[in-house]
């Protein structure tokens, strides 16, 4: 990859016999690293630091690990990057479209923020809703970069 250029992994609970099935669907990112593939899972920094090899990428605070589990968060803190929990969109918010649209406003706002605060608690330095919401956050993160701020 040319310095500056944009590319994404995903580090994965996954087996690889699931890759071909997420592929058919549209998901195909740069590199996939799959629990099996390091010596060890997350939270360890393994499967993000293979990754960073995949992909001819570094320092480890230049990159964003986006992640809607604690444990994928947990990876990317003990990796060196920037974080971002997706609270609602994910694993821990744990509802499907069709059930979190029917989440009367109350309850969707107390299990929102209760997956923003587990998020938090395994250290993401941002929480977002969904994927949708991240430009702004990597905006921010440049901002920082800019001002020599690491993770």
């Amino acid at each position: 990859m040319p310095r500056g250029a944009i590319s994404n992994a995903s580090t994965s609970g996954w087996r690889r016999d699931i890759i071909p099935i997420a592929a058919a669907q549209g998901y195909s990112p740069d590199s996939i690293i799959c629990t099996g593939d390091t010596p060890d899972g997350r939270p360890t920094p393994f499967m993000l630091y293979k990754a960073f090899l995949d992909l001819a990428v570094w320092p480890a605070w230049t990159c964003v690990k986006v992640d809607d589990t604690e444990v994928g968060v947990a990876e990317g803190v003990n990796g060196g990057c920037w974080t971002i929990g997706v609270a609602v969109t994910g694993n821990v918010f744990g509802l499907s479209l069709a059930d979190t649209a029917a989440l009367p406003p109350p309850a969707f706002a107390e299990r929102r923020a209760a997956a923003a605060r587990r998020l938090e608690a395994a250290g993401a330095h941002y929480v977002i809703d969904g994927v949708a919401d991240i430009i702004p956050v990597i905006a921010a993160i440049d901002a920082r970069l800019a001002r020599g701020e690491r993770p």
